[in-house]
């Protein structure tokens, strides 16, 4: 991972996440109109809670949408948990640039957005913990 700071602000909504959810929290940023929690494999259950009620405690409270990735060791894996629910044919890492196959035409332009500012914004978030990728590229 690489050199990332927090305000204050953000270091106070990583600890209401803690304390609503109780779950470990890996990493947390702001995206556009909402906050994405990174938290540690195997708690997404927990985060999420019973019939989503942490979720929307969250929202309420931060007044945000929400969203909550698990942090996977595996790139490839964690892409396909960065562009959840989207499903694709495959996600290939080759030379340090990801490729994500979809035959789901709605998907990929979810996925890339306009101007590709979606497609860019991942390749950012990624590479907080995956320094060497180079680029992700959507077919």
């Amino acid at each position: 991972m690489s050199n990332i700071t927090y305000d204050n602000d953000l270091i106070q909504v990583m600890s209401l996440f803690t304390y609503i959810t109780r779950v470990p929290l890996k990493d947390c940023y702001y995206d556009e109109a909402k906050v994405t929690f990174v938290i540690m494999p195997g708690n997404i259950r927990n985060a999420i809670g019973k019939d989503n009620t942490n979720i929307r405690k969250l929202e309420q409270k931060l007044q945000k949408k929400i969203r909550i990735v698990e942090f996977d060791s595996d790139l490839v894996k964690f892409i396909k948990n960065m562009i959840l629910p989207f499903r694709v044919n495959e996600i290939v890492l080759d030379n340090n640039v990801v490729i994500i196959r979809s035959d789901d035409i709605k998907a990929k332009s979810l996925i890339i957005g306009k101007n590709a500012r979606n497609l860019r914004a991942l390749e950012t978030n990624v590479k907080r913990y995956f320094s060497d990728l180079a680029e992700i590229k959507v077919e």
